[in-house]
């Protein structure tokens, strides 16, 4: 935006048929914009044209905005992780899209 780079997001080979989401990022005032939203497609768009059958994240349960675009474009939650990290509870989950019927 403005010349500046506002966000990034990567999607890193799992294996043959699965694809990981990873560095997603939206700088704060970027946001509200639509640029999450650029970003998630060109990632999908880029998996599909790759013939991966399915995308998986991993993400943090308190990133509600997040985890509001991910069920938006089709993920579901298949799995939670409860962690202890510098005191506090921090609840991991992985989200799965498949990318073929």
């Amino acid at each position: 935006m403005d010349g500046k780079p506002k966000g990034m997001i990567g999607i890193a080979r799992v294996d043959h048929d699965t694809a990981r989401l990873r560095w997603f990022l939206v700088e704060p005032d970027a946001r509200g914009q639509g640029l999450g939203k650029q970003l998630m497609e060109q990632a999908i768009t880029f998996s599909e044209q790759r013939q991966y059958k399915r995308i998986i994240l991993w993400t943090h349960s308190d990133l509600i905005q997040a985890r509001k675009l991910y069920t938006h474009y089709g993920f579901r939650l298949v799995e939670t992780t409860s962690k202890q990290l510098s005191g506090q509870e921090l609840v991991e989950e992985k989200w799965e899209l498949d990318l073929v019927d």
